[in-house]
């Protein structure tokens, strides 16, 4: 069995966490972002393709974090 190559980006949205997640996702891994700003995450999403997914997730909140891995 082939194992999927996963990534989750924190701050994915913008900036460099845009940058790691589409350089990444061109690389072939099926990548998670999570970011406050829930409109960049949605373009940042659809820049994505197929193989991505975003949440909005406050990083300073542990039950936000926790939900976000287990998604």
């Amino acid at each position: 069995m082939e194992r999927r190559k996963v990534l989750a980006v924190t701050g994915g949205a913008q900036g460099i966490g845009r940058a790691i997640a589409l350089h990444f996702s061109r690389h072939g891994y099926a990548v998670s972002i999570a970011d406050l700003d829930a409109r960049m995450g949605w373009q940042t999403l659809a820049a994505l393709g197929a193989n991505a997914a975003f949440s909005r997730v406050d990083i300073s909140r542990e039950a936000d974090v926790r939900a976000w891995l287990r998604a």
